[in-house]
């Protein structure tokens, strides 16, 4: 795990889903690829992961983006 400070908050629309945020602030930035911050976006609806950002100070370094997720069901 990654020592640093977390905090939710309410997101916004992302193609027209509502988000919830979760934010890391790393205490040491190397020991999360020295990023600085990282956001994390989750589909209220699903709970599921819709982005992620990366940034280095203020300067945006990752985007990642899932659309189209499907859980396996069981069988």
């Amino acid at each position: 795990s990654i020592a640093g400070s977390l905090s939710e908050s309410v997101g916004p629309p992302i193609s027209g889903v509502a988000t919830s945020t979760v934010t890391l602030v790393p205490t040491t930035p190397a020991t999360d690829g020295g990023l600085t911050r990282e956001v994390l976006y989750l589909s209220k609806a699903t709970n599921l992961p819709i982005q992620i950002l990366g940034y280095d100070g203020a300067t945006l370094v990752r985007n990642i983006t899932f659309t189209n997720v499907k859980l396996a069901t069981a069988k």
